[in-house]
């Protein structure tokens, strides 16, 4: 029986190994072919071609990557501004259409607006079919329609309470419903006649909701529109700049075509500081220098917001001008190139553009804002406790007789006053400063 099998013998034929030398040769040959790109490499063009078409673009989609994803995340999400049909003014669109509050009727909470029906508490929208269900003055249904019957639509069927809410009647055929369409429009069907308007009308519906969902001031066909913040809200406003040009009646800056608007939704917002301090700046520009020429001056800066700005030509063009037509004349001091200076913006952000300026100045602005509120702090508690730690101070040692008087000369203060009576140019009549009398209570 064993033979039937190859018989039960053990013995098994390993193949030939290679030795140590064949097999470094090998390898060795394998690896030069796919520097080359010959031999069994033939088809790939050689490591350098691999590295050049596949790894370089992939590492370079990959740091590029990983660099967006840390901005992001520090930064938050970024919004463009967009032009107002309205005023033609560029800005950021909030929300939902402008909702007035609606007058009194059966849906108060409820605005009714181009087809739609908002919810002034959440600002939310839903189309007014879907509104009905939800009050239970229609179903929804679902219609195929088109030549083939292949397109299916939402259909929306009052119900008993919509036709009573509406003051509409049913249709006498059992099968006959007036039914509304996604925007608002009614319609009657049956199985002989189909859709049609119903009694000839197919805005009743929505005629209903203008007297119970709507303000007065809505039955103007540009009543609601919707609203837009036209300034900055990243660049700290300046009050010295308001109505000037670029800047609305508070000197906050206003948009323009192009800008691009952090939505504060990062890292950064979420540890701050958020609130502008002051930093040191190093004027590192000529820009920067014949600005600060123009600020440091305080009837060049009056002059320059009252006449120059609204000619839209920049603070540091009219500075480098007017220093070299009469500044130098008058021997008005231009700042230095690397001169340092103090300014107030929020950690790591321009305060003329809101840019980010990177981490290493944000690192450096807030050092310097927190060693800034520490030191007024340091001083603050000073100015409250310093009187106390002094006469805390002066109490140190000072002892006191069975009736609870202190013992003149001593205590340190007492020391100190008999060191000075008894100095070389002290006076001999000078009195000893006393301690306090009495033992504190």
């Amino acid at each position: 029986m064993p033979n039937l099998f190859g018989g039960g013998g053990t013995t098994i034929n390993y193949p030939q190994q290679q030795g140590y030398g064949e097999a470094l040769s090998e390898s060795l040959k394998a690896q030069v072919d796919l520097l080359r790109g010959t031999g069994e490499f033939e088809d790939t063009g050689g490591l350098q071609e691999l590295l050049t078409k596949y790894e370089a673009p992939m590492r370079k989609e990959t740091a590029q990557l990983d660099t967006d994803v840390l901005r992001q995340t520090l930064l938050g999400a970024e919004q463009k501004v967009v032009r107002d049909p309205k005023s033609g003014k560029y800005g950021l669109p909030q929300g939902v259409p402008s909702q007035p509050v609606a007058e009194s009727g059966p849906a108060s909470n409820y605005l009714y607006s181009n087809g739609s029906m908002y919810d002034q508490n959440t600002g939310s929208g839903t189309t007014m079919g879907d509104w009905l269900v939800k009050e239970g003055l229609a179903t929804k249904g679902w219609k195929n329609e088109g030549q083939s019957q292949n397109k299916t639509i939402p259909e929306y069927l009052l119900t008993s309470e919509g036709h009573e809410r509406f003051g509409l009647q049913e249709g006498g055929h059992p099968s006959q419903k007036i039914r509304v369409t996604n925007t608002g429009e009614l319609v009657t069907w049956s199985p002989f006649t189909g859709y049609k308007g119903a009694e000839g009308d197919k805005t009743v519906l929505r005629k209903e909701f203008i007297s119970d969902f709507t303000t007065t001031a809505e039955k103007s066909p540009e009543a609601i529109q919707q609203k837009f913040d036209f300034h900055n809200p990243n660049i700290p406003a300046d009050p010295s700049k308001a109505g000037q040009a670029g800047y609305d009646s508070q000197g906050r800056t206003l948009f323009k075509e192009g800008d691009v608007v952090r939505e504060g939704t990062g890292m950064l917002d979420l540890f701050g500081p958020t609130e502008a301090g002051m930093v040191t700046k190093e004027i590192g520009s000529e820009k920067d220098q014949f600005e600060q020429y123009v600020q440091g001056e305080g009837d060049l800066l009056a002059h320059y917001e009252k006449n120059v700005a609204p000619t839209n030509e920049s603070m540091a063009d009219w500075g480098k001008r007017h220093y070299a037509e009469e500044g130098k004349a008058e021997g008005r001091e231009l700042p230095a190139i690397g001169e340092t200076i103090h300014v107030s913006r929020r950690a790591g952000f321009d305060p003329d553009t809101g840019e980010f300026l990177g981490l290493t100045t944000l690192g450096a602005d807030v050092s310097e804002q927190l060693a800034r509120r520490q030191r007024g702090a340091d001083i603050y508690d000073v100015e409250q406790l310093g009187g106390k730690a002094t006469e805390a101070y002066r109490q140190q040692g000072v002892q006191y007789d069975a009736a609870g008087n202190a013992i003149e000369g001593t205590g340190i203060a007492g020391t100190l006053a008999e060191a000075r009576r008894l100095g070389p140019e002290a006076r001999q009549d000078t009195a000893p400063c006393r301690a306090s009398p009495r033992r504190p209570t």
